[in-house]
């Protein structure tokens, strides 16, 4: 490469690097990636999924250990509609909608008839999620993620 990666080249490398089960190149690269960008709590989830790809749960912990330590904060994922006149704000695992009840009721619902077809979680996605956003207490968090929720609003009204 004629010029020096930036985080972006970086990050995107390290994405390779899971779907490809390269976890040594990953973790080095991960590493690289944290030191230049140190309060990026992204960064320390690339790297912690990359463990997770690999099995490695300890470090995994040793991860989140580091954010601890370091004081950074992943900040919630969230989404934002409008439905009928009235803007929503979704934040994953969050129970502050109105309406969140009758949401995660919905959730409950498709969740049980898409696993009545047959639907298996992604274990690798499904491992990191637990072992970095521990607040969830949810069985399947990535289904009750912010963009989740703002849908499972949308059906309320439609269905």
């Amino acid at each position: 490469m004629p010029m020096n990666p930036d985080v972006g080249v970086l990050s995107a490398l390290i994405g390779a690097c899971k779907i490809h089960g390269n976890i040594e190149l990953g973790e080095q690269v991960g590493k690289r990636v944290i030191e230049l960008k140190l309060e990026n709590s992204g960064r320390y989830v690339l790297l912690a999924n990359l463990y997770t790809k690999g099995g490695r749960w300890e470090d995994v912990a040793n991860v989140r250990r580091m954010m601890n330590e370091r004081g950074v904060k992943k900040v919630p994922g969230f989404s934002v509609n409008e439905l009928e006149g009235v803007v929503n704000e979704f934040i994953a695992g969050g129970r502050a909608h109105p309406e969140i009840e009758k949401i995660y009721a919905k959730a409950d619902e498709l969740l049980e008839g898409m696993r009545c077809v047959g639907y298996v979680p992604n274990s690798d996605i499904e491992g990191a999620i637990r072992n970095l956003e521990e607040e969830e207490e949810r069985e399947n968090p990535s289904y009750y993620h912010s963009e989740g929720l703002k849908t499972r609003s949308n059906h309320l009204r439609w269905f």
